[in-house]
């Protein structure tokens, strides 16, 4: 920089002063030897207003990212403007009725395709945050993490987390039962829990396999077993969980419950999980840090990949939670560098410490991390199959279908190519609405 700017002074009379008045302007811009530069005029400030999460860790993260990000911009200042994560949506809602919205907002990537698909959050600006294209934008994340960020082709958000599927199970309960190596398919997977679960005369005293079956998690199983199978829950628009190979596919999740006793639907809980009682747990990468802290010494907890189809590829499923930039914001390029240097590969370090968010971004953290956590340099593999979850305007009217459906499987005995055709059947009518 200073070579360019010495460069394109012309030689004059008033060199003596050209230089001095420079000399002033790096006094000012960098504080050379004399302290901190001096403040912005409240009239050359512009105020980036956040609505963003009020649950914790994000008010002790983002009070801190606020205080060092107006140190290093004094020309902006971010407004944080707390508010109860289950009212983002309805609140956001109201304020776009209202004609008050904030710059940025705090979004799931489930609830954000409501507001793209009506035109009112920007794509991202990629030249406000000095690149030149998607594919850079692609770059600044770990590999193969784009696909999980990307709606149908373009990028919306910078996430604040990242949240994809592992496999943690109870290693002192397969030792002991001598089983030394941890299954890699769902048909190996069910094999093995069923031979784990034990039903006295008092009922069942131990399982398997545990797997969560309600809010968006019976998606979450749903959606990896068929991108497994090379399917997705849409084709061409319309519901797609009857397909020959999607039935295939959800049928192995059956046959974990009623073929191979594995799970049982009455005793599947992290609870049992916790308590020593079941062998294999399908869970969240955040959950590595609660788990931990939970079973403490009670058995040797350890993680394994995401479990895929014995006849399919391995998929993996990820939400994200990020900051989102509104269309109708005066504000965008400074939004928008807002979000960029609150989730940098500097800050993504502080989030993971603090709260066990993870942000993708920066090779060098996260490989420190995974060296120093082996657990957690497994579960990083699954970013290399993770896709995004189901994210859609009617999210949970289409979640709530799937849970239904598989209620129908497991405690009704529904066959699964009769309740996925009615799943269908019951989606096309809400996609219709």
């Amino acid at each position: 920089m200073l070579k360019g700017l010495f460069r394109s002074a012309k030689p004059c009379w008033g060199r003596f002063a050209l230089l001095a008045g420079l000399l002033v302007f790096l006094v000012a811009a960098v504080g050379i030897g004399l302290g901190a530069p001096a403040p912005a005029s409240a009239a050359t400030r512009v105020t980036v207003t956040v609505w963003t999460s009020g649950t914790s860790p994000y008010p002790e993260i983002q009070a801190k990212l606020e205080k060092d990000f107006e140190a290093k911009y004094p020309n902006i200042d971010v407004k944080l403007e707390y508010i109860d994560w289950t009212q983002v949506q309805t609140k956001l809602l109201a304020g776009l009725a209202g004609g008050v919205t904030p710059d940025m907002v705090l979004l799931p990537t489930r609830y954000a395709p409501s507001f793209i698909e009506q035109g009112l959050l920007a794509p991202v600006d990629y030249k406000a945050l000095g690149l030149s294209s998607q594919a850079d934008f692609a770059r600044l994340f770990l590999p193969g993490v784009a696909g999980a960020l990307d709606f149908g082709g373009k990028f919306y958000f910078l996430p604040t987390e990242l949240t994809w599927l592992g496999l943690y199970y109870n290693k002192s309960m397969l030792d002991a039962a001598g089983f030394a190596k941890v299954p890699n398919t769902w048909e190996e997977l069910g094999q093995l829990g069923g031979k784990l679960t034990r039903i006295g005369p008092g009922g069942v005293e131990r399982a398997g396999l545990a797997l969560v079956r309600w809010g968006p998690f019976t998606g979450f199983w749903f959606l990896s077993m068929m991108r497994s199978a090379g399917e997705d829950w849409l084709k061409d628009g319309k519901p797609n969980f009857s397909s020959p190979r999607s039935v295939a596919a959800l049928q192995v999740f059956a046959d974990l419950y009623n073929r191979y006793r594995a799970a049982i639907p009455e005793f599947e809980s992290q609870t049992n999980f916790e308590a020593g009682k079941i062998g294999f747990v399908a869970g969240l990468s955040m959950a590595l840090v609660g788990l931990r802290d939970a079973i403490q010494n009670s058995f040797e907890l350890r993680v394994a990949e995401y479990p895929h189809l014995s006849f399919g590829r391995p998929a993996n499923i990820a939400y994200a939670w990020g900051y989102f930039v509104l269309a109708n914001s005066k504000r965008q390029a400074e939004a928008w560098k807002v979000a960029y240097e609150f989730t940098s590969p500097e800050n993504a370090p502080f989030w993971y410490k603090t709260g066990s968010l993870f942000i993708p971004r920066g090779d060098k953290w996260i490989a420190e991390m995974a060296q120093r956590d082996p657990d957690m340099r497994i579960m990083l593999t699954g970013l290399n199959h993770a896709t995004m979850e189901l994210a859609h305007p009617k999210f949970d009217d289409i979640i709530r279908e799937i849970n239904a459906a598989c209620n129908d499987i497991v405690l009704e005995g529904l066959g699964v190519a009769s309740a996925m055709a009615e799943l269908d059947a019951r989606l096309a009518q809400i996609l219709r609405r």
